[in-house]
């Protein structure tokens, strides 16, 4: 997107976590979350879904606000504002689960 050319690393130099290593966005390992929800209620799931996407949500914003062309930047904070969606999509889901 910046017209640089990347290095063999890119983009895994500034991520946490390798492709291989099964990690959902939100950078948890999906193993490691479907152990976890195996004996959890639907509210749990999507309490720890919400918290995914906040975590998505936080990487997109630094990465918008440190990247210097204007159109990588766009893309990135437009990544954001999906994933603010899903957050609020996610929040009236879990409001309709704890009040009925």
């Amino acid at each position: 997107m910046t017209g640089k050319e990347k290095g063999a690393e890119f983009p895994w130099a500034i991520l946490d976590a390798k492709p291989e290593d099964g990690i959902m966005e939100g950078g948890m390992k999906i193993d490691e979350a479907v152990s976890w929800l195996e004996d959890k209620e639907t509210r749990d799931a999507v309490e720890l879904l919400m918290a995914l996407e906040v975590n998505a949500y936080d990487l997109y914003i630094m990465v918008g606000r440190s990247v210097e062309e204007e159109s990588s930047r766009e893309v990135f904070l437009h990544l954001a504002e999906e994933e603010k969606q899903h957050l609020s999509r996610l929040s009236e889901l879990l409001e309709t689960l704890v009040t009925g």
